[in-house]
């Protein structure tokens, strides 16, 4: 999903899907995104301790709750419902079709290696912008400023995308507002 959201706001053509993810590049990526996001829980970890004085579980994170599960297939739906909502608008505004490119072993597979590789980095932008910024800009702007704060901040470090345009950038400030507000609503990151 992150990996057809990012292609489509580069503008490129959600068929470079299967050769992003290809299957070589998979134990590389993979590993690399998991030592990412270990190293993102432990320095936010650091810094809610040392600076905030917060636990993870005062930023969103309650990784001992009994309701993990619930809460991660939740924070599922919630992502699923946003590249749904997307990809919907840009259907029926004509700025793209939907064709398959793959068939439905490749397409699986394809499915795996994103869930493997792009979980983990959707988690590691979830923690660092919503668990961790959003919180800490709120102590000192409000909220209103915090998700602003927090969007800007989301969209400037994927500015760095290569074939980044202005359109993408502003919906990428439009999703972190969709993201802070969701994270604001059920008070957990996902």
């Amino acid at each position: 999903i992150v990996a057809a959201l990012a292609l489509a706001a580069t503008g490129r053509p959600l068929t470079e899907l299967s050769s992003v993810l290809s299957p070589a590049n998979v134990p590389v990526s993979g590993a690399l995104a998991w030592v990412t996001l270990g190293a993102t829980l432990l320095l936010t970890w650091g810094l809610a301790r040392l600076i905030e004085r917060k636990s993870l579980a005062d930023l969103g994170l309650p990784i001992r709750r009994v309701p993990f599960l619930r809460d991660f297939v939740a924070g599922f739906l919630l992502a699923g419902l946003l590249f749904l909502s997307v990809v919907g608008v840009g259907i029926a505004l004509g700025w793209y079709r939907l064709r398959p490119s793959a068939g439905p072993a490749a397409s699986l597979a394809i499915a795996a290696v994103a869930l493997i590789v792009l979980l983990p980095a959707a988690a590691v932008e979830e923690i660092s912008m919503r668990g961790y910024l959003l919180q800490s800009l709120a102590r000192s702007w409000r909220v209103p400023g915090a998700v602003a704060g927090s969007s800007l901040v989301f969209a400037a470090l994927h500015s760095l995308n290569p074939h980044m345009s202005w359109v993408a950038l502003v919906g990428l400030v439009l999703a972190g507002v969709y993201l802070a507000s969701a994270y604001l609503k059920i008070g957990r990151a996902h």
